[in-house]
């Protein structure tokens, strides 16, 4: 029986080694990138292995940046390597030009689940004649470095499968004065193939049909016949990509020894990879390339057996798992969520390992005005002092006219080890909000402007739903005039209820965020709504603020009411997370039983985040970057 190819046999550290290459620095605009204009993004630096090597300067900087990484290796211990992974993708194909021709959402939902539209065929897309050019253009751009810069070519090449990458390998390499030792014979590789399913420009042709088109070039071991991955029903998450991509890293290190390696694929699967090498976002055009200096370190200590080593599955938290705050500090994660009655913080050096942790109780109160229903409490190290934010009201059975925002104070320590005391009621200026009405879900948001502000969910006085608002946090128990930034009126918000609840904010590139709560927590329909700051506009105008017109978190893949959330980092500082609460039942419920999940957040080319779907309970995931 035909079978997938399967991961290698152990557990590979990756890190992008950055400084080099301008596809690195964050102040690049990859929509501006042009790599034959900027020696393929090379930074004109100085090595330290210069003076020995090029003491006159009369080498090109490719050579002595190849001479740089020959000593990376040779200074590196058993366990680690040092590569250069040239990553291109393929040139236009006919279904970039027919997803542009009939817009994102219509390619999505209709045209992308077709063969072609009885004009152009874009099942397995071949190259446009544009695509072609891109591909020539790459080729002779490759002649001119070879021949001026002296840049090292390519020891081992990968393609994908599909014929558009096939192609565009083909037309870029073939022909160059390669080396006698560095020829161009590509291997066909299964696992680095675009996001699988559903779009017939990403199934495969037959292995036959492969071969007949290029008899020269090798299959790597187990390549099936017949395509055993694509799923005309079910299109593969970000999250199983970066699975799918790191398998295919995984084989690549453990079995080719060469130094400077070719990967010809795609943007999604590109994308993966430079997420699992723990590179910044950044986006290639169609025919553009990059390289990018990876350090991979083995850890023997891991297997890869049943994906055990640094993954996770949701549930983090099977009970109580009611809007989750998580965050990072002093290698240990710290968990919230709602108990009710308490505030209590779970703490462990893993996401998974939150899972068997006992929480420690590290507040009550039995003051009537603050004893019950208590709700969404969140930790902030504010000026090295750590607070705890929370929601309570007195036994009065959910009144949320009565619930109210408090602060407490700790340490310095461990947010665990501190002692909380009692600090005051969070609330604005009645002149601009009457807490009187109710105020929930707390949230500080430090924007990229370096200041803190204060958001939270309440009920304007004329009416108009449960609402977000936001004021500067101008000490760690005051807030300025309260700003109302965003009320339901759109229909996905109005289910059950009128709500805007839970905000909480992000920040990337410069740009600040808010995502919230919409629609009643008792239907199935809870989703995230978006909040986007202008950029260098005033965030307590509300006209500073605009609105996203669909979710952009919705329940999926048996997972309901995604909701409640809040954002965090990897241990390394690479990555974005999401923490949610979400429903198991279709009929949801804003009690106990929701859980709470986690997932990576990606970025869009405009800068905005990308929360994709929720992946299913049980689904394999890669934990946050550095994680131990």
């Amino acid at each position: 029986m035909e079978e997938a190819p399967k991961p290698a046999p152990e557990y590979i550290k990756y890190k992008t080694v950055t400084g080099y290459f301008k596809q690195d620095d964050r102040t690049t605009d990859d929509r501006m990138f042009d790599y034959t204009v900027s020696n393929f993004g090379l930074l004109d630096i100085t090595y330290e292995t210069d003076a020995e090597f090029d003491p006159e300067r009369k080498k090109t900087q490719w050579q002595r940046f190849e001479n740089k990484v020959e000593r990376l290796n040779q200074e590196s211990n058993s366990k680690t390597q040092y590569k250069v992974l040239y990553m291109g993708r393929h040139g236009e194909g006919y279904h970039n030009v027919a997803e542009a021709f009939y817009g994102t959402h219509d390619w999505d939902c209709y045209w992308s689940l077709q063969d072609g539209n009885g004009t152009a065929t874009w099942a397995d897309a071949l190259l446009t004649t544009e695509g072609i050019a891109q591909a020539k253009k790459a080729n002779a751009f490759w002649h001119l470095e070879i021949s001026t810069q002296k840049i090292p070519t390519p020891e081992s090449y990968y393609t994908s499968p599909l014929m558009r990458c096939l192609a565009t390998a083909d037309i870029t390499f073939s022909g160059l004065k390669l080396p006698e030792d560095r020829p161009f014979t590509p291997t066909i590789k299964e696992l680095i193939r675009e996001a699988i399913g559903a779009h017939t420009c990403d199934r495969r042709s037959t292995k036959t049909e492969i071969q007949k088109a290029y008899p020269n070039w090798p299959f790597e071991h187990g390549f099936a016949e017949n395509d055993l991955l694509w799923d005309a029903n079910l299109r593969e998450t970000n999250e199983a990509m970066d699975i799918r991509l790191r398998e295919a890293l995984d084989d690549i290190f453990s079995n080719d020894e060469k130094t400077f390696i070719s990967i010809s694929s795609h943007s999604g699967a590109i994308g993966s990879i430079l997420r699992v090498l723990g590179h910044r976002d950044f986006s290639l055009g169609t025919g553009q390339v990059i390289p990018v200096l990876v350090k991979a370190e083995k850890l023997p200590n891991y297997t890869s057996s049943g994906l055990t080593y640094r993954s996770l599955t949701n549930p983090i938290k099977i009970i109580n798992g009611s809007d989750p705050q998580i965050i990072w500090d002093n290698g240990k994660y710290y968990l919230t969520t709602t108990s009710w009655g308490d505030i209590r913080i779970t703490t462990a050096s893993t996401l998974e390992g939150l899972k068997k942790a006992t929480p420690t109780i590290v507040w009550s109160d039995t003051t009537a005005s603050r004893c019950c229903d208590v709700w969404s409490p969140e930790m902030y190290k504010i000026d090295g002092t750590w607070y705890i934010y929370y929601t309570a009201g007195p036994n009065g059975g959910n009144n949320y006219a009565k619930q109210k925002i408090w602060v407490l104070k700790g340490g310095t320590g461990s947010p665990v080890s501190s002692s909380y005391a009692f600090l005051s009621q969070i609330q604005p200026p009645v002149s601009s909000y009457d807490s009187g009405s109710g105020m929930i879900d707390p949230s500080v948001f430090r924007m990229a402007n370096g200041k803190n502000y204060f958001l939270f969910s309440g009920w304007p006085p004329g009416g108009g739903g449960q609402s977000i608002y936001i004021s500067e946090l101008l000490t760690p128990s005051t807030i300025s005039n309260a700003t109302l930034i965003s009320q339901p009126f759109l229909s996905w918000e109005l289910h059950g209820a009128s709500v805007n609840a839970g905000p909480s904010g992000i920040s990337h590139a410069g740009l600040d965020f808010i995502t919230y709560s919409a629609s009643l927590c008792t239907t199935q329909y809870p989703s995230l709504g978006l909040l986007s700051l202008k950029k260098g506009n005033d965030p307590l105008l509300p006209e500073s603020w605009t609105k996203s017109q669909d979710p952009i978190f919705k329940s999926a893949n048996g997972v309901y009411g995604p909701a409640g959330n809040g954002f965090f980092r990897s241990p390394d500082g690479t990555q974005d997370w999401i923490v949610f609460h979400v429903n198991r039942k279709v009929d949801g419920g804003c009690d106990g039983n929701r859980q709470t999940f986690v997932q990576k957040v990606d970025w869009g080319t405009e800068g905005e985040p990308k929360l994709g779907d929720p992946a299913a309970p049980g689904t394999s995931m890669v934990a946050p970057s550095g994680e131990k």
